[in-house]
């Protein structure tokens, strides 16, 4: 379970928040969609964002569906990202 919040940055971009319930406490996701590639090419990511995962399909919702924070704990070691109590 997650709950998903909607944010919306200073330049009109908006955000999606995903925030992990249960099994999955401490994970927090953020999603921003892009109208153009150059539009995704010029994003600068919020001092929030700590790391961009965009290319991890090991990350993806459907393959946390079900998982455990412990499960995942050592893969999001690599980008040093820190469980969020």
């Amino acid at each position: 379970r997650k709950t998903r919040y909607y944010y919306q940055l200073p330049n009109g971009q908006k955000a999606e928040v995903d925030v992990f319930k249960d099994k999955l406490v401490g994970l927090v996701m953020v999603d921003f969609e892009f109208k153009t590639r150059e539009g995704k090419e010029k994003f600068i990511a919020p001092t929030f964002c700590s790391v961009d995962i965009s290319h991890d399909e090991w990350l993806g919702n459907s393959i946390l569906s079900g998982c455990e924070y412990s499960k995942i704990e050592k893969h999001l070691e690599q980008y040093n990202y820190k469980k969020i109590i």
